[in-house]
């Protein structure tokens, strides 16, 4: 079993994960404009970085809360899943809720304080806020079916002999590891650890989303062709909206990564992205096989079979997708499409009934049209009045 004390030092994974340390090269590395302090800029108006600030706003502009999502009829549908289907679903937010437990600390923390753009900060800190719904959602749904399914009033001691076998899975120790390795503990460049965070957002727990999707179809008979549709069925509506949600903002923290790493001078290469992308991939595998391991290598959810080859397969496409954000090519150039045609489109649908699209600048908020000049312009002490 892991508690959190097993992780408050340094944790590597495997030998040949490990990557060459960049510290020996820690003077090859130019300096970076968003990680220089700027004295003269007291104030977040007028703004500099447009394409971080948009970010921000389009984050900002989604925001929800746990009250919004109905769990009544989520309920009353779980009394009439089947014990294999129950057990996934109490497994998969253990998996969720023992993470954050175990980490100790926001995967954003390390960032907000060693970037010095107020814009990117803006956004750093709006999601370490949304990180915290996504707990509290996490663990009210796992309290909820936990104690529908052991049928008993107090249910928190029986609930926690369910996280302890989520604990012994050694593909959690891995992600914890991983975690702390490239981001939490990491003394590496500020470009290295940017991107992996844009990788643990939205590669980790994309397999467990995934089949969590599986509670919901399309209402189109043509789905493989992904032609247009507008519909979904479900008996847990709560369950697939709250589960699009965090994926919508999972995508959304990539594509934020790319922004910033655009903007770098150093921008990490091909090899490190395709190293780190490959674990997390590995990891993910691992994690499915072990949830089949214990359904007894059979599992059934809303009467589709979830075959390991195929949610291997759509691992693989979402890593594809990771590293094409962050402007990289293929890590699995034979993987050129998902299997799970119905996951994606729910996804979609879930999406577009969102609105997830670009918001436009408020005209409240005043803009720099030149970043340069305006440092020039800033207010000292000395200026002649």
């Amino acid at each position: 079993m892991i508690s959190s004390s097993e992780f408050s030092g340094k944790i590597t994974i495997e030998d040949d994960w490990d990557l060459p340390s960049s510290n020996k090269n820690k003077m090859a590395y130019k300096e970076e404009p968003l990680l220089k302090e700027n004295p003269g800029r007291f104030v977040l108006f007028p703004i500099h970085y447009h394409e971080i600030w948009q970010a921000y706003k389009n984050a900002e502009a989604k925001f929800w809360s746990a009250e919004e999502i109905e769990l009544a009829e989520d309920t009353y549908s779980f009394e009439s899943l089947s014990g294999k289907e129950k057990a996934f679903l109490i497994q998969s937010f253990s998996l969720l809720t023992s993470t954050d437990r175990l980490l100790g600390k926001s995967i954003f923390m390390p960032f907000g304080s060693e970037i010095q753009v107020p814009e990117a900060r803006c956004y750093f800190g709006f999601q370490m806020m949304q990180e915290n719904i996504h707990k509290e959602l996490y663990n009210l749904f796992l309290q909820i079916f936990s104690e529908r399914f052991l049928k008993i009033e107090n249910a928190n001691e029986e609930e926690g002999m369910v996280t302890d076998t989520v604990n012994e899975f050694p593909s959690l120790s891995k992600k914890l590891a991983w975690a702390q390795q490239y981001i939490l503990e990491s003394d590496e460049h500020f470009s290295l650890k940017i991107i992996a965070l844009g990788v643990y957002e939205y590669l980790f727990s994309c397999s467990t989303s995934a089949m969590m999707l599986f509670f919901a179809h399309v209402e189109n008979k043509d789905v493989k062709n992904l032609i247009p549709f507008t519909r979904y069925k479900t008996e847990f509506p709560g369950l697939v909206k709250s589960t699009a949600k965090i994926m919508r903002e999972r995508r959304s923290t990539l594509r934020f990564v790319a922004i910033i790493k655009d903007l770098l001078v150093n921008k990490p290469s091909q090899e490190y992205v395709t190293k780190i992308i490959k674990q997390v991939v590995e990891i993910e595998k691992e994690t499915v096989r072990e949830m089949l391991m214990h359904a007894g290598n059979q599992l059934s959810l809303n009467g589709t079979m979830v075959n390991y080859q195929d949610i291997a397969l759509h691992i693989e496409f979402q890593a594809n997708e990771c590293a094409n954000v962050l402007g990289y090519q293929d890590v699995f150039p034979n993987t050129r499409q998902t299997p799970l045609k119905n996951v994606m489109a729910v996804y979609t649908i879930e999406s577009e009934n969102d609105g997830d699209e670009p918001t436009k600048m408020p005209s409240s908020a005043p803009v720099s049209k030149n970043t340069e000049s305006s440092a020039n312009q800033a207010f000292t002490l000395n200026a002649d009045f």
